[in-house]
């Protein structure tokens, strides 16, 4: 198209719709839309951020609220310990099988059962042993004894 051709083109288009266009102005947007968008987006990040690392974090007994327990054999029986063989750790870093030194002056206001040489029971217990062979721990919260399933006895 030519400047012949495009000015005969422009003189056929109604004086209405050119002065439309003159006067024409385009419609702002509101910025709070962007800025609130981009807000949730960073919301939602570090929500999902927060949540990843408390769901990655387990309460380990080193920590304030970490608490363990198993259940253990009596393998020597003395005024202020009781010694035992691990059988079954549920929670906690003890090993199975590895010799325990457990204080017998407890937090819990239960009493410390009466226990025999071989005698099963559970051993409550909060903080970490010292990893030593023996391990020794000395902040027990309570000691059961377990029946043949494996469950502690609570009177």
């Amino acid at each position: 198209m030519n400047a012949a051709q495009f000015s005969r083109a422009l003189g056929k288009v109604n004086d209405k719709y050119i002065m439309e266009a003159i006067t024409y102005k385009k419609e702002k947007k509101s910025g709070w839309l962007k800025w609130g968008v981009l807000a949730a987006c960073l919301c939602l990040v570090i929500l999902s951020t927060v949540y990843i690392q408390l769901s990655k974090e387990k309460i380990e007994p080193s920590t304030p609220m970490g608490q363990g327990y198993f259940n253990a054999t009596v393998i020597e029986v003395s005024d202020s310990s009781i010694l035992v063989k691990c059988t079954d750790s549920f929670l906690g870093e003890i090993p199975v099988g590895s010799e325990v030194q457990v204080s017998t002056n407890t937090r819990s206001d239960e009493k410390v059962p009466e226990v025999e040489i071989g005698d099963n029971i559970r051993v409550l217990y909060i903080g970490e042993g010292t990893e030593r062979n023996p391990y020794v721990l000395g902040d027990v919260i309570s000691i059961f004894m377990v029946d043949e399933n494996g469950e502690a006895i609570i009177d």
